[in-house]
């Protein structure tokens, strides 16, 4: 008996033992993508981190059928990612810029965020006053907004 396998958006392909290799290969490519994925997540890296220093091994990479015709491994690693740990980065500050965007605009004071709860501040609370206050009087002199 022939087999054949027409997959998504690629030649067909014959033969019971070219299929069940093409089958194999496609298993252990989603299968490692998954892993490394979820084991570089658990180390502390970033989606980003993950994405841009991940690689196949050898004979994963160098089948035909896993090249990257209609996407890349970079998207579907950022994928993988998201669909266990959300597209959010473990990084407070890059949930919402409301509160920043608030204080830059002076419509609210760092201080008022603070006591809000809205910005919450771990370490030395008089070392980031002491900083502040620096910056708060720093004369920029060249300002892109405005000429």
């Amino acid at each position: 008996m022939r087999w054949a396998n027409a997959g998504g958006d690629c030649w067909p392909t014959w033969g019971s033992k070219n299929v069940v290799e093409l089958l194999e290969k496609q298993r252990d490519l989603y299968r490692f993508i998954n892993d490394e994925t979820l084991r570089m997540a658990n180390q502390g890296h970033t989606m980003t981190e993950i994405a841009e220093n991940f690689e196949l091994p050898k004979n994963l990479a160098t089948f035909w059928a896993n090249r990257g015709d209609y996407g890349t491994l970079s998207h579907n690693v950022k994928a993988t990612y998201v669909f266990y740990l959300g597209w959010f980065a473990g990084n407070p500050a890059t949930l919402s810029r409301d509160t920043l965007n608030k204080i830059i605009l002076q419509e609210t004071k760092l201080a008022d965020a603070i006591s809000s709860g809205d910005v919450k501040i771990s370490g030395d609370q008089e070392k980031l006053g002491e900083l502040v206050s620096y910056l708060d009087s720093f004369e920029l002199w060249f300002n892109i907004v405005t000429p």
